[in-house]
């Protein structure tokens, strides 16, 4: 019985010690975060990008600098940097996606669709990749997006007929 006594006590005493070997924060180290400033006012951009601008020409023409600039200069400054750089904004509300400009080759394939009587709109992405498809050994795309046009009403031509007409068409415009 003394035996477990005491090695009940050496296990306690041992748990005990590790207790200690977590880190604690209490180090007194506190960092902080600097806050935010509000958005500037299109002229008080302005005049910082130019204030900004003026600062670094004449720190261009200075190559010595004393203890205090350097101490100055390693901390950041806001508007510093050329006036076309870019700048952090908050979010803002749009009303509509913008739609980004198709190369000449996708948008001649696309129209060429239209010209011969399909309806492309909404569906411009799945049939750039279906006719991307046709310019390799994929056979298996065409036919099905054929057969999905057909079945969502966008063409009134025959399967065979639109499956030829995806692929000319995209081997012309875009292989």
């Amino acid at each position: 019985m003394r035996k477990l006594a005491l090695v009940g006590a050496v296990l306690c005493l041992g748990l005990a010690g590790c207790d200690s070997a977590t880190v604690d924060s209490d180090s007194g180290n506190d960092t902080s975060v600097a806050p935010l400033s509000r958005e500037k006012t299109s002229e008080e951009s302005t005049t910082s990008s130019s204030e900004s601008a003026s600062r670094s020409a004449s720190s261009s023409q200075e190559p010595s600098e004393s203890k205090d600039d350097s101490k100055d200069s390693a901390e950041p400054r806001n508007g510093s940097g050329s006036a076309n750089s870019p700048e952090d904004r908050g979010a803002r509300e749009i009303s509509e996606i913008p739609s980004a400009q198709l190369p000449k080759e996708e948008a001649a394939y696309l129209d060429s669709l239209k010209d011969a009587g399909v309806n492309v709109n909404g569906v411009e992405d799945q049939l750039l990749g279906a006719g991307q498809g046709a310019c390799g050994e994929d056979e298996i795309t065409i036919p099905a997006v054929a057969g999905q046009l057909i079945e969502q009403q966008r063409s009134d031509k025959d399967f065979d007929e639109l499956t030829k007409l995806l692929q000319d068409n995209a081997r012309s415009a875009l292989c």
